[in-house]
């Protein structure tokens, strides 16, 4: 599995989650990042790593 997949994937479910109520997605996909801002402000980083 490649790394741009994983993102172009995981970037789909975070997109479509209602339970996160995710206002905001920012992609980093160099650094293989995601950062979320939910509805209630919180901030979330995600981490993509393959460790093959």
């Amino acid at each position: 599995m490649e790394q741009s997949y994983l993102m172009d994937t995981m970037f789909d479910l975070l997109n479509e989650s209602d339970n996160l109520d995710v206002q905001e997605i920012e992609e980093n996909e160099r650094a293989g990042s995601f950062l979320l801002t939910a509805g209630d402000g919180t901030r979330i980083k995600i981490q993509c790593t393959l460790l093959n």
